[in-house]
């Protein structure tokens, strides 16, 4: 079983809801060293918006680093403001090793 860290859902680079269930081993670190404004929205609407650009599809929903899963499901909606749509983002970070209980 994976542990999921953080969900939560982007639109226009600025995360609109999410919900932390456990810090990221690197986030209490540098939580401890120093107190930046978190610019995860951008960076996910940023890499979210490569990955659809490079694949010329949908078909990619995750990307790997070492030690996390970057898990994300787009779609669009057109907003009020706007007579275009433009991308949603849906998006889960778990932990990449899966867990396993040996039962004696």
């Amino acid at each position: 079983m994976k542990t999921l860290y953080e969900i939560g859902i982007v639109f226009r680079g600025f995360i609109l809801v999410n919900y932390i269930l456990k810090e990221l081993p690197e986030q209490l670190e540098r939580h401890k060293k120093e107190k930046n404004k978190d610019l995860r929205g951008a960076f996910i609407s940023a890499i979210s918006t490569f990955a659809q650009s490079f694949f010329k599809s949908s078909s990619l929903e995750y990307l790997e680093s070492d030690n996390v899963l970057f898990i994300f499901k787009m779609s669009e909606v057109r907003s009020s403001d706007s007579s275009m749509k433009e991308p949603l983002i849906m998006y889960g970070l778990c932990e990449k090793k899966k867990k396993i209980r040996i039962k004696s």
